[in-house]
């Protein structure tokens, strides 16, 4: 005889000697239900593992609930005991009569004999390793909520330890005693946890209040008080202003809403049974599928993580819920797009900053949706493991993404729960200490512009200068010196013990970051991360990025307020930061002109009004610089300030370069 637990389906089958199969428990619902009953008319949640023991009777690992399930000889269904335990994921039967449960959450072994139940292998608790001292180098124990309070406190559901435990100026304490699946404040800024079947209040001395659920797990309670009522296995919280309460019911397949004022329970979304259905329609009325992670926006709409239908939902202030991304597939190919566009695995997780930017938290991703609804990558590559500290988030592993939430300063902290670790995200932007070369301003950067970091400890205090190789390419190392971006070198022009001056590799062309590194020695002095943008332009100017801007009239003379250039001449003038050329720069050579062009639209106007671009592109010998050369149109406004802006596809040059004008 072939026992089969089929997981998906909810089912443990039999297949008998003669090779046909039948349903010997489960009737196909996701839940746990029917002791006392037919196995077959019983309800299993996910069943991972089976058995069959010597006296006839079948054990069943129920994966979602955490409990064992057995099924007598005679056919009849009841618990092996009372106790859950942590997402039983194999059962192993032992020659004694007895077996082993692999516990995945709780990453230990149990050992199972008769009515006792002992430790075989594995740690059962961190016991809050690290309390007191730096948080980076305590231990959690299947980390799952996290909340961050207004004063920038971090708050993490320790879960398998049963501690809520605080980071405070980088430091770790415990502050209460809950399983943690989710935390949230209230507008009185008291912090509540999710506790299996139940949500707590923690007190200020470490106590607790049971606010909603029982701890038994079912459901039951609508139209009641809170705490009077069934749960089971809250996996999500949020409160709005006035203090009513969204949990996410997970396993009923429901959202609950107390109400902050009665404290009265009622369903606000799902209708208890698993599916996707129901867009369009009163949330009440629609299908869920483990809802876990919820947030509220600024408008009112509450998102939610609908884990197994791979979506995240929204449900408005009229109660209508919709689909806010995710197509229901379990690929995510949708990088820009629009988030309703594209694969969703597993989302956990949803949070929202004060722009209104949506994120997402998977197993392997965290996303993030802007106000267009287009959804991008903020970390993880997609594949399970450990990397990437220091650097960008999307070159980073992640094995967990349970739970998120994002501070007042767009800090987005992801519980990181197989790693046991949390992760902190700060935003990709503008990197303190590295400005463009030609505007002096902090900014996105570009393929092949010429930029400036600033620090210590670089290169040698004499200073060295810009070397060609003997094949006539820039060398990316001088002065012991080198600047990578992404792990690709730039040639550097000069360095000194403060500065850098180095062009950004043609090949960040497509990346939407760059994590750059200087070397000195072999040692790494610092690590920036930066936006890398298609083109960021910027003209020189002979005062550091305003006023005069350095051009050459037709003259040939130097353009100033007594050699103005006049309308229908030819202007040159430089710039930096037009991004890939056309055909494709390399890094470190100097461009040929005429033979190569800016790769993107290129257009200037001078006084308001659209000069003719002749040429837009390296100017020739020099690396990482663009030359322009226009003719200044005859209605341009005369002065020796006169407005200039250059334009490289979407991305126009800083205000307050001005060229001089005459008649």
């Amino acid at each position: 005889m072939l026992l089969i637990a089929d997981s998906l389906n909810f089912k443990v089958k039999r297949v008998g000697a003669n090779g046909n199969i039948s349903t010997i428990a489960g009737n196909g619902q996701s839940a746990s239900a029917g002791n006392g009953g037919s196995a077959t008319a019983a309800s299993l949640a996910e069943p991972a593992d089976v058995f069959g023991a010597a006296d006839g009777s079948i054990y069943i690992s129920n994966l979602r609930n955490g409990g064992i399930r057995v099924v007598s000889a005679g056919g009849s269904i009841g618990n092996f005991s009372s106790g859950t335990f942590d997402n039983p994921v194999s059962l192993y039967p032992l020659p004694d009569g007895g077996f082993l449960i692999v516990r995945k959450f709780a990453r230990i072994v149990s050992r199972v004999n008769g009515a006792a139940i002992t430790p075989f292998a594995g740690i059962s608790s961190s016991d809050g390793i690290g309390d007191g001292g730096p948080a980076e180098s305590a231990k959690f124990f299947s980390p799952l909520g996290v909340v961050v309070a207004a004063n920038g406190d971090v708050f993490v559901g320790d879960f398998k330890d049963v501690r809520v435990r605080r980071i405070r100026n980088g430091v770790i304490s415990t502050v209460g005693t809950a399983q943690g699946e989710a935390l949230a404040f209230d507008s009185k800024g008291r912090l509540h946890a999710t506790n299996g079947s139940g949500v707590l209040r923690i007190e200020a001395d470490g106590s607790s209040t049971r606010i909603a659920g029982t701890g038994v797990a079912g459901f039951s309670g609508d139209g009641s008080v809170a705490n009077t009522a069934r749960l089971q296995f809250a996996e999500g919280l949020v409160f709005d202003a006035a203090d009513t309460m969204y949990i996410a019911d997970t396993r009923n397949h429901r959202v609950r809403r107390v109400d902050g004022t009665t404290g009265i329970i009622t369903t606000f979304a799902g209708n208890g049974v698993a599916g996707y259905g129901g867009d369009g329609g009163a949330a009440t009325a629609a299908q869920l599928d483990f809802p876990r992670g919820l947030a509220l926006g600024a408008d009112g709409t509450l998102y939610i993580a609908d884990s197994d239908n791979n979506r995240v939902r929204a449900v408005g202030r009229d109660g209508v819920i919709r689909t806010f991304a995710g197509t229901g597939a379990t690929t995510f190919e949708g990088e820009g797009g629009l988030a309703t566009g594209t694969g969703l695995p597993t989302p956990m997780d949803v949070a929202v900053d004060r722009a209104g930017t949506v994120f997402i938290s998977g197993a392997a991703r965290t996303w993030a949706v802007d106000g267009e609804r287009r959804i991008r990558t903020i970390a993880g590559t997609g594949a399970f493991g450990f990397s990437g500290d220091g650097g960008a988030g999307p070159k980073a592993r992640l094995f967990g993404g349970r739970a998120m939430d994002v501070d007042a300063n767009g800090v987005v902290y992801v519980v990181d729960t197989s790693n046991q670790r949390v992760r902190r995200l700060e935003p990709i932007g503008p990197a303190k200490g590295l400005v463009h070369s030609a505007s002096f301003q902090v900014g996105a950067i570009a393929p092949g512009q010429i930029l400036s970091l600033f620090g210590d400890g670089f290169g040698p205090a004499e200073g060295a200068g810009a070397v060609l190789g003997p094949d006539g390419v820039l060398l990316t190392t001088i002065g012991g010196v080198q600047v990578t971006f992404n792990d690709v070198p730039g040639p550097i022009f000069f360095t000194n013990r403060t500065q850098v001056n180095v062009q950004a590799p043609y090949e960040l062309a497509g990346a939407d970051f760059a994590t750059i590194k200087v070397i000195s020695g072999g040692v790494t002095r610092t690590t920036l991360v930066s936006a890398v943008v298609a083109a960021a332009p910027a003209i020189y100017s002979l005062s550091g990025g305003k006023g005069q801007i350095v051009a050459l009239n037709q003259s040939g003379a130097l353009n100033g307020p007594t050699a103005p250039a006049k309308g229908g001449e030819v202007l040159v003038f430089f710039a930096s930061g037009d991004g890939q050329l056309s055909p494709a720069g390399r890094t470190g050579v100097p461009a040929a002109a005429p033979l190569a062009t800016t790769a993107l639209t290129v257009a200037v106007e001078i006084g308001g009004r659209p000069a003719r671009v002749l040429y837009g592109g390296p100017a020739p010998g020099f690396v990482g610089l663009m030359q322009l050369n226009v003719l200044v149109p005859e209605e341009a406004e005369v002065g020796a300030a006169v407005p200039i802006v250059l334009r490289v596809g979407t991305q126009g040059s800083p205000a307050g370069s001005t060229v001089a004008i005459g008649r």
